[in-house]
């Protein structure tokens, strides 16, 4: 009897051992395993970061195309020998910053110089066409002058600086004779009459 409980106590105590054992390895394996995060990333995710287009630039408003015209057109060579022998066409010409011209150049139009040979004064020409908000103006600007006309298109005659200036605005055109010539509104009108014509000729 002895014997039979002696066993069945020796049984429970290595029974007991092993399970002891088994639970001591289990804690082991769970503490070295990773937390369970129910499929979370272990780092917060970054929302993407947008980026422009490769190449991609911004669009720009495009210029207004410059006015063009032939300076034989406005003023011939025949009608420059008319009004005064000694003009010949200048190949330096540039328009004087402050002028009348200058201005017409500046709003992308087509400026013309011919100088005499003798003086070295000059005869300008100069012409764009506007929009009707910068049109009106330039004429407002103007008009501070004597006024002129010619076929039925008007403007202004002014002398600054010593240079005799006749705008003439018609259409959509704005239009320019100047030299050192024009004293008075009648000195100019030997001129701008015929580069009036000219440009309506030319299809203005």
């Amino acid at each position: 009897m002895k014997t039979t409980t002696a066993r069945i106590g020796a049984r429970i105590g290595i029974a007991t051992a092993i399970l002891a054992a088994s639970l001591g390895l289990t804690g082991c394996i769970q503490s070295s395993a990773p937390l369970p995060n129910n499929g979370a990333s272990d780092s917060p995710s970054l929302s993407p970061t947008a980026t422009s287009p490769v190449g991609a630039t911004p669009s720009a408003t495009p210029a207004r195309p410059k006015f063009t015209e032939n300076c034989t057109t406005l003023l011939t060579a025949a009608q420059v020998y008319a009004y005064n022998p000694n003009y010949v066409v200048d190949s330096a010409y540039a328009p004087k910053p402050g002028s009348v011209p200058a201005s017409i150049a500046a709003h992308g139009g087509q400026t013309c110089g011919w100088i005499n040979e003798t003086s070295g004064a000059e005869v300008e020409v100069a012409i764009t066409t506007l929009p009707a908000d910068q049109w009106a103006k330039a004429k407002a600007a103007a008009s501070g002058g004597t006024p002129i006309s010619s076929g039925g298109k008007t403007g202004y005659f002014a002398v600054t600086h010593g240079i005799g200036s006749a705008q003439l605005f018609f259409g959509a055109f704005w239009l320019d004779v100047s030299a050192a010539d024009f004293a008075t509104a009648a000195d100019a009108e030997t001129l701008y009459p015929v580069v009036v014509q000219n440009q309506l000729h030319a299809g203005g």
